[in-house]
């Protein structure tokens, strides 16, 4: 009985100490300005697999805003309609990166260089890598950082003429 009654203390402490590790937060619908220094953002919905249409960057100096635009597609490669599918997008500041994970996400080596060319001219990302693992079958996407960062993600559901978008931007931080 007592071991049982110290196997639960552990377990409830450990528990509060995980979870108190890195700030995670759900990627809105919308820009909110919710910035973290280090943690997590998770969002979109469970579904059956997704492709990555296109990837898109942009710098506005005025504001410091590196932005990073993920088009989403279905399975079949056409626009994915309404929410994107799920993803984690983890800013670790220990580590200086950003690592984006894709579930049940393939891409094309083509794809990979492409990511590394955007990112040739940026600010804030050192290095650029995006890998696939058959087993799981998810992308992730590792973005080495330059200096430290502040990092939001948001998702942007389809439109008339656009895919459902996955969002991160970072902004410099001292």
């Amino acid at each position: 009985m007592l071991l049982r009654v110290i196997l639960v203390l552990m377990m409830i402490l450990s528990c509060g100490a995980l979870s108190q590790a890195a700030p995670h937060k759900m990627a809105s619908v919308k820009k909110k300005n919710a910035y973290i220094l280090d943690g997590v953002f998770t969002g979109g919905k469970s579904g059956e697999g997704y492709t990555i249409l296109g990837l898109r960057r942009f710098f506005k100096a005025k504001s410091h805003r590196e932005r990073l635009v993920l088009d989403i597609g279905d399975r079949s490669g056409r626009p994915q309609k309404g929410m994107p599918n799920f993803f984690h997008i983890e800013l670790d500041a220990s580590l200086n990166r950003v690592v984006m994970s894709l579930v049940q996400v393939e891409f094309e080596t083509e794809q990979a260089r492409s990511l590394v060319m955007k990112f040739k001219k940026s600010p804030y990302v050192k290095d650029a890598k995006m890998s696939y693992d058959a087993t799981s079958m998810s992308t992730t996407i590792l973005l080495t950082l330059t200096r430290k960062v502040k990092m939001e993600a948001f998702v942007l559901p389809s439109k008339k003429k656009f895919p459902s978008r996955i969002v991160v931007d970072l902004i410099g931080h001292s």
